[in-house]
């Protein structure tokens, strides 16, 4: 009950898409190879979360992942950052 959880691009699960939809287009319309881009993105999203969940997709070679299989979730606490679901490997 307090926490916004979404999958693939976007799709509600629990909770509300909008700061999930809002941090998508941010990326869609930034390059990331400013640091100010960086650092909003980085205070948005768990790097480290991000980064294992990636390595561990591709280190098992999930073959219904990247266009599925995504979860992520992120606590309404303020200054919470979104964080990756690992599953159906």
């Amino acid at each position: 009950d307090s926490i916004d959880f979404c999958e693939n691009h976007g799709l509600v699960v629990g909770g509300d898409n909008q700061d999930s939809l809002d941090l998508t287009a941010y990326l869609s319309s930034h390059r990331l190879s400013g640091q100010e881009a960086y650092e909003y993105v980085e205070s948005r999203v768990d790097i480290e979360s991000y980064i294992n969940y990636q390595f561990t997709e591709l280190f098992y070679g999930n073959i219904d992942w990247p266009g599925n299989n995504n979860r992520y979730w992120k606590s309404w606490r303020p200054g919470s950052k979104w964080r990756w679901i690992l599953y159906d490997l």
